[in-house]
């Protein structure tokens, strides 16, 4: 299978896509919207992509897959979102979602939406939830975090620049704690590269409107929770959630590695908050902080069983 790159007109975002050129002859299915995290980018997810499509989930049984680079990351420009400390990623997002389905002849709500998030993008993908609702039919969330209750301090240009050169300054060293045994050299490379590349002052002006999404998680899960049970109870489907943990990122233990049977803090966060009924766990042991891409083997077949579910 070839994945192709491709941007959006209207959004100006850069995106991968197994499908380059929209055919009304070709029914589109299932959407599978790819969301990367925090100085990563859309390239990360071409082995779980590969995977998939091995597997079944091609152009010709109506999967669609978009893996967007988002704005400052990647191939996507800054201008994209000029200003992103005061949000507007899942906006755009939505944008694109619906320029691509249009080309299809399709709103969101004629077909089946399948979001994909790793890191930091599971807030923009949850942020997406909170637009689309039950229109989205699962959510993986790989190796996610928990960090606040309460919102951040007001913005500070100039603060965020020092942390901007702090984090250049130290980044490659931080870099080997998300790492793991099974991330190859290749990996590895393209996300120092990226990290490198990366405008940091960019990067942390987007993490302060995330900040303070994150300080109001809670609620965003208990609205999942409440459409869930709606949804249940007017006999329609439920948004279901799969958690992929591969790091403990939290604790005075600092970020590193879990064991089957071990329960993070972000796990426990959202056992609070959604019921058993819709979310299922899978921890990959011993690896490192990207499991779509250094564990795809084992997630692979995991998320397979889940969709069928």
């Amino acid at each position: 299978m070839t994945i192709h790159r491709t941007v959006s007109p209207s959004t100006h975002l850069s995106y991968l896509t197994n499908i380059p050129t929209p055919s009304r002859n070709a029914p589109i299915k299932r959407l599978s919207l790819m969301i990367h995290g925090w100085g990563c980018q859309a390239t990360h997810y071409i082995p779980l992509i590969t995977h998939l499509a091995c597997h079944g989930l091609t152009p010709e049984s109506g999967d669609l897959f978009i893996a967007l680079d988002l704005p400052g990351h990647g191939q996507s420009p800054k201008s994209a979102l000029p200003e992103p400390e005061k949000g507007g990623i899942a906006k755009l997002i939505l944008q694109l979602c619906a320029e691509v389905l249009d080309s299809f002849g399709l709103q969101h709500n004629q077909t089946e939406t399948v979001i994909y998030a790793h890191s930091m993008g599971i807030f923009m993908a949850l942020e997406v939830y909170s637009s689309l609702g039950n229109v989205i039919s699962h959510a993986i969330l790989s190796d996610g975090a928990h960090s606040r209750d309460s919102a951040p301090e007001g913005f500070d240009l100039e603060r965020i620049r020092e942390q901007a050169v702090q984090y250049r300054e130290v980044i490659q060293d931080r870099l080997n704690l998300y790492f793991g045994p099974r991330t190859s050299k290749a990996f590895e490379e393209q996300t120092r590269e990226g990290f490198a590349r990366l405008d940091f002052e960019y990067a942390l002006r987007m993490s302060y409107w995330y900040g303070g999404f994150d300080a109001g998680l809670a609620k965003v899960l208990d609205g999942l929770e409440k459409r869930n049970r709606e949804a249940v109870g007017a006999g329609l489907n439920p948004t279901k959630v799969l958690l992929i943990q591969s790091q403990e990122a939290q604790g005075s233990n600092g970020r590193h590695g879990i064991q089957k049977g071990d329960v993070t803090e972000y796990m426990k966060f959202v056992r609070a908050h959604l019921s058993e009924r819709w979310l299922q766990e899978w921890v990959v042991e011993g690896t490192g902080h990207y499991p779509h891409a250094d564990d795809v083997e084992e997630v692979g077949p995991v998320i397979e069983g889940f969709l069928r579910d």
